[in-house]
Parts: structure tokens; C-alpha cells; sequence
């Protein structure tokens, strides 16, 4: 098993924007989930996430985690960790490979455009109300996407549009005021 202090220091030595992410509100939610259908505590989850995000620890290992931390059967544990495989680390994964800035990165531009296209339909105003770090990074990915593909440019205004109808204008209008604000400023 990993040292927790080690993996700690490393994760905190990691950019901005995977710390947030990692420690944001739907990772938090989705750990709380797996802990909630498999009746446990989210530390081990919590610390898995850690581990996993700092190399400490690989996919295979994780089953064999959960057995020794949960003192619990080979099959629970699997059980375990495929739902929390699923649900906390794909999406977060996800996420965290969506925010890269870095062109050698597994995700493609076209994952990428499917992405923030879910994101526009499914949660654009929380969006918004994430951490500044966060919400620059994906302004940065927005518009690197937009640019690169009138097309798609297009269908993600359409996008942003029908998001607008389904939800309350004036609090896009208010979020949208204060991303203007914090890059007027910064």
C-alpha cells in the first residue's frame, strides 16, 4: 500500500486545476455514491482517488486495494472497485484529460468537442460557479475548440442557446457578467 503522506505531497505538488478537480464537488459526489452503494466510508475511496491521480497506485491494483484497506472478500472488493472505476475515476479522468492544455494528450479534439458539448447541455451554469482556475481553463478550451472548427463553433452556440432556454437567462446572463468581470481584471 502507498504511503498517504507521500502520495499527499505529490498530489500537492500537481497544477491547480487537477488539484480542483480532483477535490471538486462531482468527484466529491461521486465518491459519496460508490461509499453510499457499497456501504463503506469514503476514505479508502478518497485515498484511491489520490493515489490513482499520483501514479501511486495503477487500475489493476485497485481491487486488490480495496480487499486489504476494506478487510473484505476478493469478490466484494472487486465489486467495489469496478463501481468506483466507473463512477468517480472515468469521469474524472475525463475531466482532468478535457482541461490539458497539452497537445500530446489522450484525449482527441474531437472527444474533446463531444465533451464540452455534454457540458453545455448537462451543467454550463454550474460551469460557471466552479473555482476561477477552473472556469479559466475551460474558457481556454472553449474558445482553442471554437477556433479551430467554425462548424463546431456553430453547433455549440446553437448549444449554448438551447441550454439558455431550458434554463433561467438572467443567471447565465449574471455568470456570464462575472467571468467578464474576473477577465477584465486578471
Amino acid at each position: 500500500m502507498p504511503n498517504i503522506q507521500d502520495s499527499l505531497n505529490k498530489f500537492n505538488e500537481l497544477e491547480p486545476e487537477v488539484i480542483l478537480t480532483v477535490d471538486g464537488d462531482e468527484t466529491v459526489k461521486n465518491i459519496e455514491t460508490v461509499a453510499q452503494r457499497s456501504n463503506i466510508e469514503t476514505g479508502p475511496l478518497s485515498l484511491a482517488t489520490i493515489f490513482l491521480t499520483v501514479g501511486d497506485i495503477t487500475l489493476d491494483k485497485i481491487a486488490p486495494y480495496f480487499q486489504e484497506r476494506l478487510s473484505t472478500s476478493a469478490a466484494t472488493a472487486k465489486q467495489i472497485a469496478d463501481d468506483f472505476i466507473a463512477t468517480v475515476i472515468v469521469p474524472l479522468k475525463k475531466r482532468i484529460d478535457f482541461l490539458n492544455f497539452n497537445a500530446a494528450k489522450a484525449m482527441t479534439v474531437d472527444e474533446e468537442k463531444n465533451y464540452l458539448l455534454e457540458m453545455f447541455l448537462k451543467k454550463l451554469l454550474a460551469e460557471f460557479n466552479d473555482h476561477p482556475i477552473i472556469s479559466d481553463a475551460i474558457n481556454h478550451r472553449i474558445f482553442y475548440l471554437m477556433d479551430k472548427d467554425d462548424r463546431f463553433s456553430d453547433q455549440l452556440f446553437k448549444q449554448l442557446l438551447a441550454t439558455m432556454k431550458l434554463s433561467r437567462p438572467e443567471r447565465f446572463c449574471r455568470a456570464a457578467n462575472r467571468c467578464a468581470a474576473r477577465s477584465a481584471t486578471g
